[in-house]
Protein backbone atom coordinates (compact mmCIF):
# COMPACT_ATOMS: atom_id res chain seq x y z
CA UNK A 1 0.00 0.00 0.00
CA UNK A 2 2.84 2.39 0.92
CA UNK A 3 4.58 1.50 -2.34
CA UNK A 4 1.40 2.26 -4.30
CA UNK A 5 0.99 5.64 -2.57
CA UNK A 6 4.66 6.49 -3.25
CA UNK A 7 4.25 5.74 -6.96
CA UNK A 8 1.16 7.96 -7.15
CA UNK A 9 3.03 10.75 -5.34
CA UNK A 10 5.99 10.57 -7.74
CA UNK A 11 3.65 10.57 -10.73
CA UNK A 12 1.85 13.64 -9.36
CA UNK A 13 5.17 15.48 -8.91
CA UNK A 14 6.29 14.63 -12.43
CA UNK A 15 2.99 15.81 -13.91
CA UNK A 16 3.16 19.02 -11.90
CA UNK A 17 6.74 19.73 -13.04
CA UNK A 18 5.83 19.08 -16.68
CA UNK A 19 2.77 21.32 -16.56
CA UNK A 20 4.66 24.01 -14.68
CA UNK A 21 7.37 24.12 -17.42
CA UNK A 22 4.90 24.07 -20.29
CA UNK A 23 2.72 26.81 -18.81
CA UNK A 24 5.51 28.90 -17.34
CA UNK A 25 8.40 30.79 -18.86
CA UNK A 26 12.14 30.47 -19.31
CA UNK A 27 14.84 33.14 -19.60
CA UNK A 28 18.16 32.33 -21.24
CA UNK A 29 21.35 34.40 -21.41
CA UNK A 30 23.73 33.62 -24.27
CA UNK A 31 26.85 34.98 -26.01
CA UNK A 32 26.35 32.76 -29.07
CA UNK A 33 25.45 34.18 -32.46
CA UNK A 34 22.07 32.82 -33.57
CA UNK A 35 21.28 32.07 -37.22
CA UNK A 36 19.82 35.52 -37.80
CA UNK A 37 22.88 37.22 -36.33
CA UNK A 38 25.31 35.06 -38.32
CA UNK A 39 23.50 36.07 -41.50
CA UNK A 40 23.57 39.74 -40.52
CA UNK A 41 27.30 39.62 -39.84
CA UNK A 42 28.06 38.62 -43.45
CA UNK A 43 27.73 42.25 -44.53
CA UNK A 44 30.91 43.05 -42.60
CA UNK A 45 33.21 40.71 -44.51
CA UNK A 46 36.60 42.31 -45.15
CA UNK A 47 37.41 42.56 -48.91
CA UNK A 48 40.45 40.86 -50.49
CA UNK A 49 43.87 42.49 -50.26
CA UNK A 50 45.23 44.30 -53.31
CA UNK A 51 48.82 45.26 -53.99
CA UNK A 52 49.87 48.28 -56.04
CA UNK A 53 53.21 49.79 -56.92
CA UNK A 54 54.03 53.35 -57.86
CA UNK A 55 57.28 54.17 -59.64
CA UNK A 56 59.05 57.51 -59.59
CA UNK A 57 56.92 58.64 -62.55
CA UNK A 58 53.77 58.15 -60.42
CA UNK A 59 52.59 55.24 -62.57
CA UNK A 60 50.48 52.80 -60.52
CA UNK A 61 50.23 49.10 -61.42
CA UNK A 62 48.27 46.28 -59.79
CA UNK A 63 50.81 43.67 -58.68
CA UNK A 64 48.62 41.01 -57.05
CA UNK A 65 47.55 38.04 -59.23
CA UNK A 66 43.99 36.80 -58.69
CA UNK A 67 45.16 33.35 -57.53
CA UNK A 68 47.45 34.57 -54.73
CA UNK A 69 46.80 33.37 -51.18
CA UNK A 70 45.79 36.64 -49.54
CA UNK A 71 45.57 35.02 -46.10
CA UNK A 72 49.40 34.97 -45.88
CA UNK A 73 50.15 37.94 -48.13
CA UNK A 74 53.29 39.97 -47.40
CA UNK A 75 55.39 42.36 -49.48
CA UNK A 76 56.64 40.95 -52.80
CA UNK A 77 59.51 38.48 -52.65
CA UNK A 78 61.27 39.89 -55.71
CA UNK A 79 64.71 40.76 -54.40
CA UNK A 80 63.94 44.41 -53.70
CA UNK A 81 63.88 45.94 -50.23
CA UNK A 82 60.53 47.13 -48.84
CA UNK A 83 60.30 49.28 -45.73
CA UNK A 84 56.95 50.10 -44.15
CA UNK A 85 56.30 53.86 -44.22
CA UNK A 86 52.70 54.75 -43.32
CA UNK A 87 49.01 53.88 -43.43
CA UNK A 88 46.89 56.16 -45.61
CA UNK A 89 43.20 56.24 -44.62
CA UNK A 90 40.89 56.87 -47.59
CA UNK A 91 37.45 56.42 -46.04
CA UNK A 92 35.69 55.33 -42.87
CA UNK A 93 32.22 54.69 -41.54
CA UNK A 94 30.60 53.59 -38.29
CA UNK A 95 28.06 50.95 -37.32
CA UNK A 96 26.56 50.92 -33.84
CA UNK A 97 25.67 47.22 -34.14
CA UNK A 98 28.95 45.98 -35.60
CA UNK A 99 29.98 43.59 -32.79
CA UNK A 100 27.38 41.33 -31.18
CA UNK A 101 28.02 40.93 -27.46
CA UNK A 102 25.27 38.81 -25.92
CA UNK A 103 21.54 38.45 -25.52
CA UNK A 104 18.79 37.47 -23.11
CA UNK A 105 15.78 35.58 -24.44
CA UNK A 106 12.52 34.87 -22.64
CA UNK A 107 9.62 32.67 -23.70
CA UNK A 108 6.37 33.39 -21.91
CA UNK A 109 4.20 30.29 -22.29
CA UNK A 110 1.44 31.59 -20.02
CA UNK A 111 -1.95 32.37 -21.53
CA UNK A 112 -3.11 34.77 -18.84
CA UNK A 113 -0.17 36.71 -17.40
CA UNK A 114 2.82 38.81 -18.40
CA UNK A 115 6.42 38.07 -17.49
CA UNK A 116 9.30 40.55 -17.18
CA UNK A 117 12.51 40.55 -19.21
CA UNK A 118 15.59 42.50 -18.16
CA UNK A 119 19.18 42.65 -19.40
CA UNK A 120 22.27 42.53 -17.22
CA UNK A 121 25.75 41.47 -18.34
CA UNK A 122 26.01 37.98 -16.80
CA UNK A 123 29.53 37.25 -18.08
CA UNK A 124 32.39 39.26 -19.52
CA UNK A 125 32.67 39.09 -23.30
CA UNK A 126 35.67 39.94 -25.48
CA UNK A 127 35.32 41.15 -29.04
CA UNK A 128 38.29 41.60 -31.41
CA UNK A 129 38.81 43.71 -34.52
CA UNK A 130 38.31 42.07 -37.89
CA UNK A 131 40.90 43.41 -40.30
CA UNK A 132 42.89 42.23 -43.31
CA UNK A 133 45.88 40.00 -42.59
CA UNK A 134 48.43 42.67 -43.48
CA UNK A 135 47.18 44.87 -40.62
CA UNK A 136 47.32 41.96 -38.19
CA UNK A 137 50.86 40.96 -39.14
CA UNK A 138 52.32 44.50 -39.14
CA UNK A 139 52.25 45.82 -35.57
CA UNK A 140 53.25 49.34 -36.60
CA UNK A 141 50.73 49.36 -39.44
CA UNK A 142 47.96 48.14 -37.13
CA UNK A 143 48.73 50.90 -34.65
CA UNK A 144 48.75 53.49 -37.45
CA UNK A 145 45.41 52.13 -38.68
CA UNK A 146 43.84 52.64 -35.26
CA UNK A 147 45.41 56.08 -34.89
CA UNK A 148 44.19 57.33 -38.27
CA UNK A 149 40.60 56.25 -37.55
CA UNK A 150 40.70 57.82 -34.08
CA UNK A 151 42.12 61.07 -35.48
CA UNK A 152 39.47 61.21 -38.22
CA UNK A 153 36.48 60.37 -36.02
CA UNK A 154 37.48 61.82 -32.67
CA UNK A 155 36.31 58.53 -31.12
CA UNK A 156 38.28 56.04 -29.05
CA UNK A 157 38.85 52.81 -31.00
CA UNK A 158 40.70 49.61 -30.18
CA UNK A 159 41.78 46.27 -31.60
CA UNK A 160 39.86 44.51 -28.82
CA UNK A 161 37.50 45.24 -25.98
CA UNK A 162 36.19 43.18 -23.08
CA UNK A 163 32.67 44.04 -21.94
CA UNK A 164 32.78 43.66 -18.14
CA UNK A 165 30.48 41.40 -16.16
CA UNK A 166 27.86 43.23 -14.14
CA UNK A 167 24.71 42.43 -12.19
CA UNK A 168 23.37 45.93 -12.82
CA UNK A 169 20.18 45.91 -14.89
CA UNK A 170 20.98 47.86 -18.04
CA UNK A 171 17.64 47.48 -19.83
CA UNK A 172 14.21 46.75 -18.39
CA UNK A 173 12.41 45.18 -16.82
CA UNK A 174 9.86 45.06 -19.67
CA UNK A 175 6.61 43.11 -19.32
CA UNK A 176 6.22 40.45 -22.02
CA UNK A 177 2.70 39.63 -23.14
CA UNK A 178 1.27 36.12 -22.79
CA UNK A 179 2.31 33.59 -25.45
CA UNK A 180 5.22 35.76 -26.57
CA UNK A 181 8.93 35.24 -27.15
CA UNK A 182 11.16 38.26 -26.62
CA UNK A 183 14.85 39.07 -26.75
CA UNK A 184 17.21 41.88 -25.82
CA UNK A 185 20.49 41.92 -27.75
CA UNK A 186 23.53 43.97 -26.86
CA UNK A 187 26.04 45.30 -29.42
CA UNK A 188 29.31 47.20 -29.25
CA UNK A 189 29.88 49.70 -32.03
CA UNK A 190 32.68 49.65 -34.56
CA UNK A 191 34.38 51.75 -37.21
CA UNK A 192 35.36 50.56 -40.65
CA UNK A 193 38.50 51.97 -42.21
CA UNK A 194 39.74 51.52 -45.75
CA UNK A 195 43.06 52.62 -47.19
CA UNK A 196 46.58 51.55 -48.06
CA UNK A 197 49.76 50.48 -46.35
CA UNK A 198 52.61 52.37 -47.98
CA UNK A 199 56.06 50.87 -48.28
CA UNK A 200 59.20 52.52 -49.62
CA UNK A 201 60.80 50.38 -52.30
CA UNK A 202 64.57 50.28 -52.54
CA UNK A 203 67.09 48.51 -54.75
CA UNK A 204 68.39 45.17 -53.41
CA UNK A 205 71.38 47.00 -51.94
CA UNK A 206 69.09 49.45 -50.15
CA UNK A 207 70.95 52.43 -51.57
CA UNK A 208 68.53 53.54 -54.30
CA UNK A 209 64.92 54.54 -53.69
CA UNK A 210 62.74 53.29 -56.52
CA UNK A 211 59.26 54.45 -55.50
CA UNK A 212 56.40 53.21 -53.35
CA UNK A 213 54.61 49.92 -52.99
CA UNK A 214 51.01 49.99 -51.69
CA UNK A 215 48.84 47.29 -50.20
CA UNK A 216 45.10 47.67 -49.78
CA UNK A 217 44.13 47.33 -46.12
CA UNK A 218 40.63 47.32 -44.65
CA UNK A 219 38.85 46.30 -41.51
CA UNK A 220 36.61 46.92 -38.54
CA UNK A 221 37.88 48.16 -35.20
CA UNK A 222 36.01 48.19 -31.89
CA UNK A 223 34.49 51.33 -30.39
CA UNK A 224 34.38 50.53 -26.64
CA UNK A 225 32.32 53.60 -25.72
CA UNK A 226 29.34 52.65 -27.91
CA UNK A 227 26.70 50.18 -26.66
CA UNK A 228 23.38 49.52 -28.36
CA UNK A 229 20.49 47.40 -27.09
CA UNK A 230 17.83 46.02 -29.43
CA UNK A 231 14.49 44.64 -28.21
CA UNK A 232 12.43 42.27 -30.37
CA UNK A 233 9.35 40.12 -29.70
CA UNK A 234 7.10 37.74 -31.59
CA UNK A 235 3.92 35.78 -30.87
CA UNK A 236 4.12 32.05 -30.19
Amino acid sequence: MKKFILIILLFTILVFVSIGYADGYSMIFSTDHDTEELERQKQYKVPPIKGLKENLNKNIINTVPENIDRSIMTVPNDGFLYVYDDFILEQYMSDEKRFFVSKVVITNWFYDRTKPIAYSQKVKVRRDWEVSINLQSETEAGNDFLERIADSTGVQVSSSYTVPESETILVGPVDISPRTKAAIKRYTGGYYGSGYLRYKKYSPSGLSWLGYYYQKADGWVVSPTTSTFVFTDSSL
